[in-house]
């Protein structure tokens, strides 16, 4: 259990927008989001790294497709539009428990921040504000 934060820091942030450069065959967006997190150290210093991926498609082949997962993790960059990397630094005092439950605790510290992040992104972009659901990182393996 995470006892006390003394500092969140925000040690990196990069953006990608290539919406200019779209496939204008292309009439949708999926979005996808993914987080690595490396738990407290003795130096009580958590990191976590979240990734937000927004890649064209078009809207029949989305519709179209059985297996959505081999498109989210497409590696071709040719469609992907805009993306955003952000990785804090948690300083803490923790108790020690389950990863899992330390990991969701600091990604819902983090999510607030990260959410100011994805709306800059979007408004940056032209794109209508996206609201990412609350708790974004417990589906992001479904």
């Amino acid at each position: 259990m995470i006892k006390k934060i003394k500092d969140i820091i925000k040690l990196e942030v990069n953006y990608l927008n290539r919406i200019d450069k779209d496939n204008t065959d292309n009439d949708g967006i999926i979005l996808k989001a993914n987080n690595n997190v490396n738990l407290p150290n003795e130096d009580n210093e958590a990191y976590v790294e979240i990734i937000f991926t927004m890649r064209s498609v078009e809207s029949n082949s989305w519709e179209n497709e059985k297996n959505k997962k081999r498109i989210l993790d497409d590696e071709n960059d040719q469609n992907i539009i805009g993306k955003l990397r952000v990785n804090y630094k948690i300083i803490c005092d923790f108790s020690t428990e389950r990863e899992e439950k330390m990991r969701d605790a600091l990604l819902e510290i983090i999510e607030p921040y990260f959410r100011k992040e994805v709306e800059t992104l979007l408004s940056n972009m032209k794109l209508p504000n996206f609201i990412l659901p609350y708790r974004f990182w417990e589906n992001e393996d479904n």
